[in-house]
């Protein structure tokens, strides 16, 4: 079971062909606190909402969640954010360790160590704690 997930910090990644945002995610998970990285979900094509004139036609839910928008590659959002690859990495701990979220954040994903990043889960689980 998944507890509300709390934005702790966002980032624009951009390749040559498209750019999008990660969000670094804290929530409680079995009893665990657990940071990982999330997008919003992608669920369709824009054009898919298009009437006969090509005028955008989007609802403010589909299947029960919220349109967010639509992103850079013309795909619709919805409010719920997901992991957003598998083989990014996950920080589950009981005490958040600022050595063990740098090694595993290490170096790839270095936008996620910075101090203010860590300051902002530190607030987040000792105001969150139960």
């Amino acid at each position: 079971m998944t507890d509300a997930l709390e934005i702790i910090a966002s980032v624009e990644q951009p390749t040559m062909a498209s750019t999008w945002t990660e969000y670094l995610c804290l929530h409680r998970t079995s009893g665990k606190w657990c940071v990982d990285i999330r997008g919003y979900e992608l669920i369709g094509k824009a054009s898919d909402y298009e009437d006969e004139e090509g005028k955008l036609n989007l609802p403010d839910q589909i299947d029960g969640r919220e349109v967010v928008g639509i992103d850079q590659d013309g795909y619709v959002t919805v409010n719920n954010l997901v992991l957003h690859s598998d083989s990014y990495p996950v920080y589950e701990f009981d005490t958040f360790d600022e050595n063990e979220f740098d090694d595993l954040f290490r170096p790839e994903y270095a936008e996620w160590r910075r101090a203010e990043t860590k300051q902002r889960i530190l607030h987040a689980t000792r105001r969150n704690c139960s």
